[in-house]
């Protein structure tokens, strides 16, 4: 096909969407004058009950701040073995060497956002004997607490433990210039467009829900909270399954306490590899507690 000049003008399809709609929503105005008429008139004909479990569900309000004392503010310290000058050993962090920067983390009044009271504190400490065992060890509990200093130290050991594949491979380097990843063509006008029709066509289907009577919508709306209560209880039932292990300590004190707890206590393993968080919160950490009894 050869090449032409083309002048921009609105698209015929675009155009047709919208007429579309605009023939049916053009009368919208008129029927919902209508029909608040009708309802008007039948003033107090009609009766509404609660339903049957309203009284029940009221009761029970209470929970949703049950809830939110489970969702604390915390500080967290995190050290591993990518972490800069802990280790006379670049790469490597032992049981002990993790215990004693976070001892003396604890102590560095220089830091601004060091715990200045009394605190909840959740100690935390994955020990191995090799990157790929520690790699194994910390995955389900970085993937179930999902901390981002975890999952940072998870990403590096799962580059360190690939580097010897990795690093024999050489890739062919794609010519210039290259192809973008496949995405929406989201360019203007049919960006504008697009969210104006979207706009027409919601009234559409919001005006195609009610050729449903009244009866069918409630039984509709019934089976939709049927369903969304059952995905909701299989949702939590699988959230429930975790599984990983962890060596934890945990306490109630100030930072300085803290560190001397540390200090005093025997590491519970002694391996070259290590990595271990400190949760700190002037707040009951209970559901962490409890998720790691």
């Amino acid at each position: 096909m050869p090449w032409v000049n083309a002048s921009a003008t609105w698209p015929a399809s675009a155009l047709a969407i919208a007429d579309s709609a605009d023939g049916v929503l053009s009368n919208v105005e008129s029927a919902m004058g209508e029909a608040v008429g009708r309802v008007e008139s039948a003033g107090g004909k009609a009766s509404y009950t609660k339903h049957d479990l309203s009284a029940d569900a009221a009761g029970l309000l209470s929970l949703r701040n049950d809830l939110k004392d489970l969702l604390v503010t915390a500080k967290i310290l995190t050290v591993t073995p990518a972490t800069y000058g802990l280790s006379n050993q670049p790469g490597y962090l032992s049981t002990q060497e993790a215990v004693n920067a976070l001892a003396a983390k604890l102590n560095d009044n220089a830091d601004p956002h060091k715990p200045a009271n009394q605190a909840h504190a959740l100690v935390l400490l994955f020990s191995d004997q090799s990157q790929g065992q520690l790699l194994n060890q910390m995955t389900p509990i970085a993937n179930l607490l999902a901390l981002p200093s975890l999952l940072a130290c998870q990403r590096s050991l799962q580059k360190l433990v690939a580097l010897d594949t990795d690093k024999m491979q050489q890739p062919k380097a794609a010519l210039t210039p290259r192809w973008k990843a496949k995405g929406q063509l989201n360019c203007q006008p049919l960006r504008t467009a697009s969210n104006l029709m979207g706009a027409q066509i919601a009234q559409l289907e919001s005006l195609a829900a009610d050729a449903q009577t009244p009866a069918q919508k409630l039984s509709a709306l019934a089976d939709k909270r049927s369903a969304m209560l059952t995905q909701l209880q299989s949702d939590l039932t699988a959230l429930q399954s975790v599984t990983g292990s962890v060596w934890k300590m945990t306490f109630e004190g100030s930072a300085a306490q803290l560190a001397v707890e540390l200090q005093t206590t025997e590491p519970p393993v002694k391996a070259p590899f290590s990595a271990a968080v400190v949760v700190s919160s002037s707040q009951p950490l209970t559901f962490l507690q409890e998720l790691l009894p």
